[in-house]
């Protein structure tokens, strides 16, 4: 139902945001980043769709190491009040960056917006879910916690 709703704010837009995923689902991310600035042109900023194309747009963009597409992303996610693709392709644009902690914060604000969703609950799966620290007081790289969650850890 949430995906009718912004296929039907895109307008002429559907068509170039389609070719866009089409492309970023076989890995060609230059035409994709072409495609979804082509939809994104066409779109009031205020449809429901606006912030889709633009976190596609992102992400797409720093799949072929244009960092500022992370902006673009951070920029949707904010605006996607309802929808939980921005922020999926928000962590997905972290994961590639290598900011694993904001990335799981991306996914834990998405779930947040729809805890059945699809593809944020698959990141969080391959990412795993780190444990607390044995001092939570103490930041995780303090040799006493490191020391101390060696001791603690249960092999499995």
């Amino acid at each position: 139902m949430m995906n009718e709703v912004l296929d039907l704010s895109m307008g002429p837009a559907v068509a170039d945001f389609d070719r866009g995923v089409a492309e970023a689902g076989a890995g060609n991310w230059q035409a994709a980043v072409r495609s979804f600035a082509l939809a994104s042109r066409v779109l009031d900023r205020e449809t429901p769709a606006y912030a889709r194309v633009r976190a596609w747009e992102g992400l797409a963009l720093v799949m072929v190491g244009e960092r500022h597409g992370l902006a673009l992303c951070q920029e949707a996610a904010a605006l996607a009040l309802l929808f939980a693709e921005p922020h999926e392709c928000l962590a997905r644009a972290h994961i590639k960056l290598g900011q694993r902690r904001e990335a799981c914060a991306a996914i834990g604000r998405g779930l947040r917006i729809d805890p059945n969703h699809a593809g944020l609950r698959q990141l969080r799966l391959r990412l795993g879910v780190r444990r607390t620290p044995p001092l939570p007081f103490l930041d995780r790289d303090n040799p006493l916690n490191r020391v101390l969650g060696r001791l603690t850890y249960r092999r499995r």
